[in-house]
């Protein structure tokens, strides 16, 4: 794993208030949004992130 669970779990809340955040900013400017496209956005980078961070790294230094 490339970070600990903790440290997963903070990208993942401040992701998520970003996500939301950039939704509330792009109605601002007159862009909408749906729901949908927030929820689907957010599921796909948390599942982006998530699989980088368990991916092992290719660390071949044996310590």
């Amino acid at each position: 794993m490339r970070t600990t669970l903790p440290r997963l779990f903070l990208v993942i809340a401040i992701l998520v208030v970003l996500i939301v955040e950039l939704r509330t900013a792009l109605a601002f400017f007159g862009v909408q949004v749906s729901f949908t496209t927030t929820i689907v956005a957010g599921v796909v980078v948390t599942g982006l992130v998530v699989l980088w961070a368990v991916i092992p790294t290719d660390d071949r230094s044996g310590g």
